[in-house]
């Protein structure tokens, strides 16, 4: 066999143009008619063809009659993958050179060395999406004719011959949409918010707890580029000036290829102290929860309304949250211990031993510290109250919710304090009494007493102690006090540390949204 070393070969295929044909209007995608799908892109050897209309870009359109198209533009560029000569992976950059009339583009693709014999060649457009160079999951401005090309995708493959150096092309190559496109306009029930949002995230219940991620700015409508899903749960978040706007919709089905429309979709504004239900969607009381046929199963207690770095971590930006948290209507148990394990120090230089290291905004997630316990061998012996903060059941935490319920960090009750019972961070002090009128825990048990009598644990017993995932030392974890019983006394909240496996706290467990 002939070896070919550092050859590089300029081949010319053509493509044809892609169309898409948009849907009725409606608030429920599911409930949408299903357009029909998207035509074949053919690739094909050719000879010369010829430019269309000079049209310097490709773009996608949304003209008054519903129909989505988009054609090939000169200078256009496509990842192309193929084999080299050790059979390993390549990569090579194609670019359009001209267009004709009927859309058909010639490219030309420089390949190094490629392998001898018959192997898979692969198109993907566009080359930035594909050869990572922009995120379809973060960079969308929500516009069509963003330059990301994230709202235009489609592969194709099919088999290259390479004989003595020679190279053959497949005679047609079939290139598929590799993305749908849902097009939204959006209402806080009443008016129009849909130019107000500065971030729109959209979790397609795929898993991993990674949303796609739009950055509009004062935009009419909202294109958003989604890879296909069947039967799942989308978790909506809009963020505006004046706060965090959710819904929550199941029995999503989105098909690559077509474009859905929801005008005036109705996300609900979140608001500490609302419940938090177990389809994941915000209420006002426990009428609006039996109204909509589920479960309340906590309260707001604590929001990320100035979208900062100190909030985002405290609301765990990192797994999947980003936006609040919710307080668990119930406790997990009255009664644990930290850990049978009192001679380890789990989390080694973020210790909690000062009202200092209360209000810090670092190494405060306590979801990390509850997974990283209860990833040990015999977690449910040897760190009983993050395992049982993360396995409560008795009010089941929602799939959308990334984090599910987890044992609170000391600085995650401190800014519970703060969103819900409006204490002043300021005033929050380590190893003395504060907020001694008790307003913090009133005002969580005001909130609580919206999902009415028997369906929450009180907040305001006397002397309750609850658990925080946070350690003091090798020996110690912290814990919270509340003492709330009689108004006026030199009681209210206490931070202070306990042995982790001599005494037993309560566990309240949260979950990030």
């Amino acid at each position: 066999m002939k070896t070919i070393k550092h050859n590089i070969w300029t081949i010319a295929l053509a493509l044809t143009t892609l169309s898409l044909t948009a849907c009725s209007n409606d608030d429920s995608v599911a409930e949408t008619q299903q357009p029909d799908g998207i035509k074949g892109h053919i690739v094909t050897l050719t000879a010369t063809l010829l430019p269309k209309d000079g049209t310097a870009t490709r773009a996608l359109a949304d003209p008054e009659d519903g129909t989505l198209t988009s054609e090939w533009a000169v200078d256009e560029e496509l990842l192309v993958g193929y084999k080299d000569t050790n059979n390993e992976d390549a990569y090579a950059k194609g670019t359009v050179t001209s267009v004709d009339g009927s859309g058909n583009a010639t490219i030309t693709v420089p390949l190094t060395s490629p392998m001898e014999g018959e192997s898979t060649i692969d198109f993907f457009y566009p080359y930035s999406s594909a050869s990572g160079d922009v995120d379809a999951y973060f960079d969308q401005t929500g516009t069509l004719d963003d330059v990301s090309a994230n709202y235009d995708q489609c592969q194709g493959s099919g088999t290259l011959t390479v004989s003595s150096g020679t190279p053959t092309l497949p005679t047609g190559v079939a290139m598929t949409r590799q993305n749908c496109i849902w097009k939204f306009t959006f209402t806080d029930g009443t008016n129009d918010i849909t130019d107000q949002i500065t971030s729109l995230e959209i979790d397609d219940g795929s898993g991993g707890g990674v949303p796609y991620t739009i950055t509009p700015d004062g935009l009419d409508a909202i294109y958003v580029s989604l890879y296909a899903v069947e039967d799942n749960t989308i978790t909506i978040t809009a963020q505006t000036a004046t706060g965090v706007y959710r819904k929550v919709k199941s029995g999503i089905t989105l098909e690559n290829g077509k474009l859905y429309t929801s005008s005036e979709l109705a996300l609900t504004k979140v608001e500490l102290g609302q419940l938090f239900g177990a389809d994941g969607n915000i209420y006002a009381n426990t009428a609006a929860v039996t109204a909509a046929g589920t479960t309340a199963i906590g309260v707001v207690a604590y929001l990320d309304q100035a979208d900062t770095e100190e909030d985002d971590a405290i609301t765990e930006k990192n797994y999947g949250g980003g936006h609040g948290l919710v307080l668990c209507l119930k406790n997990a148990t009255n009664n644990a211990r930290w850990s049978t394990d009192y001679t380890t120090e789990e989390f080694t230089g973020e210790s909690v031993t000062s009202a200092e290291a209360l209000k810090r905004t670092e190494n405060v997630s306590g979801y990390y510290n509850t997974t990283r316990l209860t990833a040990k061998a015999n977690a449910n012996e040897k760190y009983p109250a993050a395992y049982l903060a993360e396995n409560y059941t008795g009010l089941a935490a929602p799939a959308t919710c990334n984090t599910g319920w987890f044992l609170p960090s000391a600085q995650q009750w401190v800014m519970m304090m703060k969103g819900l019972g409006g204490v002043d961070k300021n005033s929050v002090t380590w190893g003395s009494w504060f907020d001694n009128n008790h307003l913090g825990a009133s005002a969580w048990n005001t909130a609580l007493e919206k999902a009415g009598a028997g369906n929450y644990d009180s907040m305001t017993y006397e002397y309750i102690f609850f658990w925080s995932s946070s350690e003091y030392s090798s020996g110690n974890a912290v814990y919270l006090s509340i003492d709330a019983t009689d108004i006026g006394d030199q009681n209210g909240f206490y931070f202070s540390y306990a042995g982790k496996n001599g005494s037993q706290h309560g566990v309240r467990p949260i979950l990030a949204f």
